[in-house]
């Protein structure tokens, strides 16, 4: 597999298996369990599609709902990127810069990333 651009990476879409989505492979007490101790140490899921080839790339569903410093900080300097799901699945790594549907609802009035 290729490598991975340096800084926050997010994959394009959920997974088939999303812990956001109807096929997620952990009960719901579990996911709240993982949700509640990413936000308490101000830290994101990683995708665990990504974490079969040890790679840290946020889960997309993850992504859409919560912020953490982490990608607050790179999206201030435009260090996120966007590795598309699909490709990744087949072993191809494939990124881009997010855009303004990627980042929908992540901005204050001023401007700036929330």
């Amino acid at each position: 597999m290729e490598d991975l651009p340096d800084g926050y990476k997010v994959f394009d879409s959920p997974c088939s298996t999303c812990l956001f989505g109807p096929n997620k492979i952990v009960s719901e007490a579990r996911k709240k369990e993982v949700i509640k101790n990413c936000l308490s140490r101000n830290s994101h899921f990683i995708c665990h599609e990504a974490t079969k080839n040890n790679h840290d790339i946020a889960c997309r569903g993850f992504f859409d709902r919560y912020s953490t410093n982490l990608e607050r900080m790179c999206g201030r300097i435009g260090m996120i990127f966007m590795i598309q799901v699909k490709d990744y699945m087949d072993g191809l790594v494939y990124w881009r810069k997010p855009t303004t549907k990627d980042l929908s609802g992540r901005f204050d009035s001023a401007g700036r990333i929330k």
